[in-house]
Formats: structure tokens, C-alpha cells, sequence
């Protein structure tokens, strides 16, 4: 039963098969009427590298048992079961329909789990995701969520991380003369030009500022080439 498994699982936790003790955990809690259970090993067995199929397949079946059973999820359960999906998708390449579960799972930390700060990770994950638009829709999502100044201190921070993030080598932030910015920083010119965007539509001329200044000091060695800010 549940409990051999886990105990099983618990005895060995890196080895190889812990990630399948996971789905089989999944399916005897599912099988013993534990629907937020079995949502909690399938995130965990998703977030350990579970077959992405494997973790999909078991969502549709908890999915389809929940709309034959009086039972419904908790609330954990409902972000897991997202969380599971997300992952999943993102494992088995499918970047849209991940980004859109991954979009998802940030409302429900929002509204839910009242998680502000895995939820604005969930959103910036969503927007790496996808092939066009990202930092766009990473902006408008905190908005809807944050309101605009908060969507804008968030901005620029990430901004700043992620270029902290790739200073790891000085070779990384060297160049040749007039080559063009590399897919990270123009990813970190696009969240700076965002944050100015809002700051603007909103009013905030200050944060405007404050970003365009960010954007001048986070790359001042280097052009951004298509990228502008806004006037």
C-alpha cells in the first residue's frame, strides 16, 4: 500500500526508481480515494524528473476520476496538480501549452495559496517559455496581479538578477565591436523597457526614470541595438 511505498521511497530517496515510487504512490492514493494526495506526488515526482507521459497521463486520470467522484480537490491539491502539469509540459517540450499551465499556477498561488512570491516565479517562468512576447506578458500579469508599481520594482529587479546571473565569466559580458546583443540581454533590455512602458502608461514618471536609468546602467557597455526605450 501507501505506506510500504513511501516508507520504500523515504529508505532511498536518490536512488534511480524513487522517481517511479512517486507515480505509484500517486496511483495507490488516487486508487484509495486521496485525490490532493495523489496531486502531491505528482508534482514532486514531476519536479524530480519523472517521464513528463508518465506525469501527463496520470493528471488526465486523476482529472477524469475527479468527474466521477463526489470528492474535489483541496486547494493544495488544485495548485499541485497544476504545478504537475506545468512541469510536465515544460519537460516534454510543448513551450505554449506549458507557458499557459505555468500562467495558471501563478493565478492559483496568487488567489489560492496567497503565495506572492512563487506566483511572480510562476509568471516569469510562463513568459521564458514562450517564443514571442515574454517579457510583455510577464509585465501584464503583474500588473493584474500586483498593480503597476509593484509590476514595475519587479521588473527592473529581475532585470538586475538575471544580469548578475549571467556575470558569472567576464569572457560572457565581452563582445566584438558592433555585434549585436546576445538573447539574455536583450531579454533584460526587454523587462527594463516594459517596466518603463507601464511606469509611463501609468503615470509614474519617476519610475520611467528610474527604469530608463536601470537600463542605461545594466548594459553601459554595450549598445542594445533594436531595443529603445520608450520616449
Amino acid at each position: 500500500g501507501v505506506a510500504v511505498l513511501e516508507r520504500w521511497r523515504a529508505a532511498e530517496p536518490e536512488a534511480p526508481h524513487a522517481r517511479e515510487l512517486l507515480l505509484l504512490v500517486a496511483d495507490c492514493r488516487l486508487d484509495a480515494g486521496d485525490p490532493s494526495g495523489a496531486a502531491r506526488d505528482l508534482a514532486l515526482a514531476a519536479e524530480q524528473g519523472a517521464p513528463p507521459a508518465e506525469v501527463l497521463s496520470r493528471a488526465q486520470r486523476l482529472e477524469s476520476w475527479l468527474r466521477d467522484a463526489t470528492a474535489q480537490l483541496g486547494s493544495d491539491g488544485v495548485v499541485a496538480l497544476c504545478e504537475a502539469r506545468a512541469r510536465a509540459l515544460a519537460g516534454a517540450g510543448e513551450r505554449v501549452q506549458a507557458a499557459a499551465a505555468w500562467r495558471e499556477l501563478g493565478s492559483l498561488l496568487w488567489d489560492l495559496a496567497e503565495d506572492r512570491r512563487g506566483a511572480e516565479a510562476a509568471f516569469h517562468l510562463a513568459s521564458e517559455l514562450l517564443p514571442n512576447g515574454g517579457p510583455e506578458r510577464y509585465a501584464r500579469d503583474l500588473v493584474e496581479f500586483a498593480g503597476p508599481e509593484q509590476a514595475i520594482e519587479t521588473l527592473i529587479t529581475r532585470a538586475l538578477e538575471e544580469r548578475e546571473e549571467s556575470a558569472d565569466g567576464v569572457l560572457g559580458r565581452i563582445s566584438a565591436p558592433g555585434a549585436l546583443p546576445s538573447p539574455d540581454r536583450r531579454r533584460r533590455a526587454s523587462l527594463l523597457i516594459e517596466a518603463a512602458s507601464l511606469a509611463t502608461e501609468h503615470g509614474l514618471s519617476e519610475r520611467a526614470l528610474a527604469a530608463a536609468a536601470s537600463a542605461i546602467e545594466i548594459d553601459d557597455m554595450e549598445p542594445f541595438g533594436s531595443c529603445a526605450l520608450p520616449a
